[in-house]
């Protein structure tokens, strides 16, 4: 039972948050589809634990047993509560959310779209980006509540490079913009992403 829940309750709503993620479409900072589903998800993954943990006769919910999944969900806890609720008393965690438009820079290659990342920040933990921290999580919840380690299953659209970071308007971008997010990243020698600033960004805003 549990299995089926954590597939329609967990993993398709992350599903969903990579796979809009992962479409070159440009978004207003602040309020845009992206922030909505990374909530979505977020609060999913936070609250599954709960009905299991009250069907075993649990009155409250308490720290997870690993510590690294503990950690990501005090950081869930906090966008999640913020989510919902707006500022809270507990001004340490109140979170504000900002997505932006990332791109890999290649000094030979120019720049290619990679994903929408949304950022979440507090005083608590500083900046994380939000599906970032729920897709190291949910594998360590499936553990937790005896289910199947969640694997990722989701073609992402090729992004080719270009001598610009092209981005595109469409019907999901939503309201007229006012301001784009942008980061830019290159791979280190292990091909990791890590935050670089170019000598220029070209960047172009088109209409599909």
């Amino acid at each position: 039972m549990h299995q089926k829940r954590f597939h329609h309750e967990v993993v398709m709503p992350v599903n969903n948050l990579i796979s809009r993620a992962s479409e070159n479409v440009c978004v207003e900072p602040d309020f845009n589809d992206v922030i909505s589903l990374a909530k979505q998800a977020a609060t999913a993954a936070y609250h599954f634990r709960e009905p299991i943990l009250r069907e075993v006769g649990a009155d409250k919910v308490g720290p997870m047993k690993d510590e690294a999944a503990e950690a990501l969900r005090q950081r869930l806890r906090d966008a999640v509560d913020s989510a919902k609720h707006g500022k809270l008393r507990d001004t340490d965690r109140s979170t504000t959310f900002r997505a932006s438009l990332a791109f890999e820079y290649d000094p030979s290659l120019g720049f290619k779209f990679i994903r929408t990342e949304v950022w979440a920040t507090n005083k608590r933990f500083g900046a994380f980006e939000l599906s970032d921290v729920i897709l190291e999580f949910i594998p360590l919840l499936g553990n937790e509540v005896g289910v199947r380690r969640y694997t990722e299953q989701i073609e992402r659209p090729f992004h080719p490079f270009r001598e610009l970071a092209e981005t595109y308007v469409t019907s999901k971008s939503g309201f007229e913009l006012t301001s784009v997010g942008i980061r830019t990243y290159q791979r280190n020698a292990n091909g990791v992403y890590k935050p670089v600033d170019p000598p220029e960004v070209k960047f172009r805003v088109l209409k599909k």
